[in-house]
């Protein structure tokens, strides 16, 4: 049996796990981690589907179509989507909800592209990729000004 006392709670306020606000700094980086491994996930299969377009020879706007369908499909079995719903009290509208997030977050990236973008996007590395829709850190803005949208 293991003896209670001699354990040292994982608390901010013991001395070996680090301040308040480094418990609270770690918290908020593993968080946008996530939210950033989730939607580098997202990406990898946007690319993906830039990769058949771009064997397909699609038009920008059959790709556009094509890219906001997928995410229509694939968001709200997210779990980020689903917690982002409850932190904001919104029910999940299905598809029409999901489908105001996800022109939303695709249609300005997408648009400011041009053709030849689009068909070699699937040839370009992730980090080019995400420079190309406008980097991380506007993916993530991006993303919290479309679901505070659905708010409204």
């Amino acid at each position: 049996m293991v003896d209670l006392d001699k354990q040292q709670p994982e608390t901010p306020e013991n001395p070996n796990s680090g301040s308040l606000k480094d418990y609270q700094t770690t918290g908020f980086k593993s968080k946008k981690r996530r939210v950033l491994i989730i939607w580098l996930r997202v990406i990898a299969l946007m690319f993906a589907a830039f990769f058949f377009l771009s064997k397909c020879a699609m038009s920008k706007s059959d790709a556009k179509i094509a890219i906001m369908e997928s995410c229509i499909k694939n968001v709200p079995f997210s779990p980020q989507w689903q917690n982002a719903l409850k932190v904001r009290n919104l029910v999940d509208g299905g598809e029409h909800m999901a489908a105001d997030y996800c022109v939303c977050m695709w249609n300005d990236p997408l648009q400011k592209l041009g053709v030849k973008q689009i068909q070699s996007f699937a040839k370009i590395s992730q980090e080019e990729q995400l420079n190309l829709l406008g980097g991380k850190d506007a993916f993530i803005q991006r993303d919290k000004m479309c679901m505070d949208k659905l708010v409204k």
